[in-house]
């Protein structure tokens, strides 16, 4: 996916090296600003691809995340909510702390109840739409929780787990039931994960496009970044 937002790029590289865009002295287009918004339209590509992908394989036969695929899930995720980086400082998310944050103490009674069950090593897998439920769950609490508070941070870190989470189970074959479903959901797990990189600055370009925005680059300059 990286290699797909690279080749766009290079051709509009080639259209501007041919001439076939101006721009620099004498002309109102910034190269920084063009690279930036072909790679925002690529990600945004790589979004639409994802969701695609998760449409087909939810119309598909069930596909399920695995016993302890979920024990672990949920163990990270109240991991995220009761340690959370402040920056590069831990903060320890303590019972007082947690009454002052009822959204976050109602997802990690969830969690506790989740834990219980899968702890067994009879519990089953659950259907993977169970989980994509959550994500959903997740975002609305986000959005209910006070702008720029504790509270919210720790919500975000929790889906920031889910995510990362999510991308190691499929790569590691955590996920299960019918093939051509399971291939589609990875897919789509990892065009969503190649638009958060470069929608957030992570990854290849973390603390890259700044520079490339601000337009005082040159193109081999832009090029090496990319």
């Amino acid at each position: 996916n990286e290699k797909i937002i690279k080749n766009n790029v290079d051709i509009l590289l080639d259209n501007i090296g041919a001439g076939r865009i101006k721009v620099g002295e004498g002309s109102a287009v910034d190269i920084g600003e063009l690279i930036a918004k072909e790679i925002d339209d690529t990600a945004a590509q790589l979004k639409n691809l994802g969701k695609e992908a998760y449409d087909k394989a939810n119309k598909m036969a069930p596909t399920f995340l695995s016993g302890p695929g979920v024990l672990g899930l949920a163990q990270s995720l109240k991991q995220n909510a009761t340690n959370f980086m402040q920056g590069s400082r831990p903060v320890r998310i303590d019972a007082s702390r947690l009454e002052r944050m009822p959204i976050v103490q109602n997802n990690i009674k969830y969690l506790n109840r989740i834990i219980k069950i899968y702890s067994s090593p009879k519990a089953r897998g659950v259907d993977f739409r169970a989980v994509e439920d959550f994500r959903v769950r997740l975002n609305n609490d986000i959005k209910a929780a006070v702008p720029e508070s504790t509270e919210e941070l720790v919500l975000r870190q929790m889906k920031r787990g889910l995510d990362d989470y999510m991308n190691e189970a499929v790569e590691n074959g955590l996920l299960f039931g019918d093939d051509e479903a399971v291939n589609l959901i990875k897919k789509a797990r990892r065009s969503y994960r190649t638009y958060k990189e470069f929608q957030g600055g992570t990854g290849p370009s973390k603390n890259q496009m700044p520079k490339i925005i601000k337009g005082d680059k040159s193109a081999l300059e832009v090029v090496s970044i990319i």
